[in-house]
């Protein structure tokens, strides 16, 4: 299937999360070669992904203007679900301290 982005872990490299285009988030492992886990709770087609600095967060971004954020420590759970955007999120990105994020798209910030 199509994957529209990826993300390296900065804390933990050989761990990396993708958003692909059947509405899946997977855990990728580099040292075993293989996902480690599937995330199929996502009720909508994400087109980025990004982990924070500190490695605690992964945030994704929808093409219906959606926004999940999740701790890594309980992937399965969904911390925030954010609908605000006025168009597809296409970037996204954490301050140093991973303590704010910005997400950028077709409709402005």
């Amino acid at each position: 299937d199509v994957v529209w982005s990826v993300s390296f872990n900065p804390i933990s490299p050989h761990i990396l999360a993708s958003v692909s285009r059947d509405l899946t988030t997977a855990i990728w492992d580099t040292r075993m070669a293989g996902r480690v886990a599937c995330l199929s709770d996502v009720p909508v087609n994400m087109n980025c992904i990004k982990f924070s600095p500190d490695g605690t967060k992964l945030v994704s971004g929808g093409s219906t203007f959606t926004l999940l954020l999740r701790e890594t420590s309980n992937l399965g759970h969904v911390m925030r679900h954010t609908s605000g955007h006025k168009g597809r999120i296409t970037s996204l990105s954490f301050t140093g301290c991973s303590r704010y994020m910005a997400s950028a798209g077709s409709g402005g910030f």
